[in-house]
């Protein structure tokens, strides 16, 4: 299956290595200059240092290549980028594509969840969200990691399940789209919380 990774951070590369094991895996970036560093040292070492990305892994900085006979399209790029690439999509998504967030936060303006985000800029788009306690760097290295797939749509679960279960990925699933975007949220910042009171900052 083909899969389109938007995003060159550290979630993204992350879920390149692990779903290129049984899918053609297309990334891209918004930026030319990232897309050709990467390309050349098949590394990101502003998100990812070290970590390398198997020579499979198209990457390109032209969106509709990337998204062509994609059956899901990943949006791993940060919450304040969601909405841009949103409406970058518009008009060249097709019916069938799955439109799947990975993206973590609310909007800072209109504080909307990622999915409401592409409901708004896309409002015919299947969506589904994938979320869960894993850190990009395990998933990169091929930890046991358990998700949460969420989508108000079975049968969009069911295909990205297919597409994304592995040896070392598991995967619940729910139609409570919102309810996993709150939970999130929740964790994100309460995990924020005992962090800092430990005397550590959040970086």
């Amino acid at each position: 299956m083909k899969i389109a990774i938007l995003g060159l951070g550290a979630y993204g590369i992350a879920l390149a290595k692990t779903l290129v094991k049984k899918n053609e895996i297309t990334m891209w970036s918004a930026f030319a200059d990232e897309v050709a560093k990467v390309n050349s040292s098949r590394e990101n070492s502003a998100t990812m240092k070290g970590i390398k990305l198997e020579n499979e892994i198209r990457i390109t900085s032209d969106l509709k290549e990337a998204i062509e006979t994609a059956r899901i399209i990943v949006i791993a790029v940060p919450m304040f980028a969601v909405r841009e690439v949103c409406k970058s999509l518009n008009g060249i998504i097709e019916k069938q594509q799955i439109i799947c967030v990975v993206s973590k936060g609310v909007e800072k303006e209109t504080y909307l969840f990622p999915s409401q985000v592409v409901h708004e800029e896309l409002p015919k788009a299947e969506v589904a969200m994938v979320s869960g306690p894993s850190f990009a760097i395990e998933l990169a290295s091929g930890a046991e990691t358990g998700l949460t797939i969420a989508s108000e749509n079975e049968d969009n679960i069911y295909v990205i399940k297919e597409a994304f279960e592995s040896s070392n990925l598991d995967f619940d699933t729910t139609c409570d789209l919102r309810g996993v975007q709150i939970c999130r949220n929740y964790k994100k910042h309460l995990c924020h919380t005992f962090w800092n009171f430990n005397g550590k900052s959040e970086e």
